[in-house]
């Protein structure tokens, strides 16, 4: 679970219905002491909340009415625990975390029922004797059952471990140095599959300097492939990465890859790519290239497009979502940063002053078939602009229902704002709908943070003035 850092018209316990949403918000919550919190998510009408108070862990329960009922301190290791990640479960909620005994830096589990009751813990594995502070990655597999740890030491050996979160034992460590890797560079993305696999993917190369090379190398391993390392390489001819999302396909057993590339200039997007890997080994790959249509370009860059220099500038690929065909649709979203001087600005160590500005504008969404023809691509227009804020409230959430996609975001990064929505249908049809308003309200809601929980239901956490606030919306 991603952790979130600290750096509608409604109050406790009511609620004021708008087109069909119900929206509920809690009491205001201090955050001054936090070092972070996680929505750990919802079980028989309680929603619970981990605050990492540094000194402590807590648990806090909500019920319906968003009225905090209960709460309960959480016992951890006390030779210097870190929280390394947060997993809600079907049965509850598991901390991964490390700590240190001796010289050995170790990583153990607790596992919780919704009522915060400890149900098990072990130490799952040995990190190293590790005498500094290092940089651990984590991430989850899509069922929450399996959980890949992995670390990088002089940025071309790979360390990683996979933990089965049921049974709190660790299937597999392993450590692989793939040829002439510089991980700053070359590394992509790690995927682990709901049998605790590992896919490390990296893009190789992806440079016009020197001999057009450019190819993505996957390196795949865990008890499907019997515990050897397998590799996969796809060339990309004379195309080159702009920017690209994988994901794992557990029904048709397959990696995913959609993304876009650049021909002539690497700062600008001139197609999008589609990428199918069988991982059996037995079956041709598909890879496909379609150069953006003019009229989609304009639709997304709007006054900027530039009619000598077509295509995108300034877009990242945020997610994959998989249809049950084998296709996928791409999500895009177009962002630019500026940090610049401003005399009276804050001042930073080398005493320059300056302030970030951030521009979180509009979407795109790719729809591809599983043989990488395109579906369906539409733009969904959105103009969000902050400053010195990190952009947390800005971008959108991607609410999943069976009979369609939501898009819920902030129409203006403002205390006063109006919030959102794009539904849209498979087909890619859609209506675009205002959710709520946040006038007189107290309330800046971080839509990147929120956490859906049921079909119809999604948390979002509002921060302001470090106080915390929980925003229930009902469809």
């Amino acid at each position: 679970m991603k952790r979130l850092l600290l750096g509608f018209f409604l109050i406790q316990g009511c609620f004021f219905s708008l087109s069909a949403q119900k929206i509920t918000v809690s009491e205001s919550i201090g955050l001054r002491d936090d070092l972070a919190y996680d929505i750990l998510g919802e079980w028989s009408g309680q929603l619970l909340l981990l605050r990492d108070q540094s000194v402590a862990l807590q648990v806090q329960g909500f019920n319906r009415q968003m009225e905090k009922v209960w709460e309960k301190t959480l016992e951890l290791d006390k030779r210097r625990p870190q929280v390394l990640e947060v997993v809600n479960e079907k049965r509850g909620f598991s901390i991964a975390y490390t700590f240190r005994e001796d010289l050995e830096l170790r990583l153990k589990i607790h596992r919780y029922d919704p009522a915060a009751v400890l149900l098990d813990s072990a130490t799952v594995a040995l990190v190293g004797e590790e005498l500094f502070p290092i940089s651990l990655h984590s991430l989850i597999s899509e069922d929450r059952s399996k959980l890949l740890v992995y670390k990088v030491e002089r940025y071309k050996e790979i360390h990683a471990f996979s933990v089965d979160l049921d049974s709190l034992k660790l299937l597999w460590q392993y450590t692989f140095a793939p040829e002439d890797l510089d991980y700053e560079r070359d590394f992509q993305q790690m995927i682990v599959d709901n049998q605790g696999n590992m896919f490390c993917i990296l893009d190789k190369d992806n440079r016009k300097t020197g001999p057009v090379n450019h190819r993505f190398e996957v390196f795949f391993y865990g008890s499907s492939t019997a515990l050897q390392l397998k590799r996969f390489e796809v060339p990309m001819g004379d195309k080159f990465t702009y920017d690209i999302r994988f994901a794992y396909d557990h029904l048709n057993e397959q990696l995913v890859g959609g993304g876009l590339y650049s021909i002539e200039n690497l700062a600008r997007a001139e197609g999008s790519m589609f990428l199918l890997l069988p991982i059996s080994g037995t079956e041709e790959g598909i890879l496909q290239f379609r150069e953006l249509e003019d009229a989609f370009a304009l639709s997304f860059m709007g006054k900027n497009f530039n009619v000598k220099n077509r295509g995108i500038t300034e877009t990242s690929i945020r997610e994959i979502v998989l249809r049950k065909d084998g296709g996928f649709l791409m999500i895009g979203e177009r962002e630019r940063i500026y940090q610049r001087n401003l005399s009276g600005s804050r001042v930073d160590m080398l005493g320059g002053r300056f302030v970030v500005d951030y521009y979180l504008d509009d979407l795109f969404i790719i729809s591809c078939n599983p043989d990488g023809t395109v579906h369906w691509e539409e733009v969904f227009h959105k103009k969000q602009y902050s400053q010195d804020d990190d952009a947390m409230y800005s971008s959108y959430l991607l609410v999943k229902t069976p009979s369609n996609l939501r898009l819920l975001f902030n129409d203006e990064i403002r205390h006063e704002n109006t919030v959102s929505e794009y539904v849209i249908s498979p087909t890619g049809q859609f209506d675009r709908n205002s959710v709520m308003s946040t006038d007189y309200q107290n309330l800046r809601l971080s839509f990147r943070d929120a956490v859906q929980v049921s079909a119809n239901e999604v948390i979002v956490p509002s921060e302001r003035r470090s106080k915390l606030k929980l925003v229930r919306i009902t469809y």
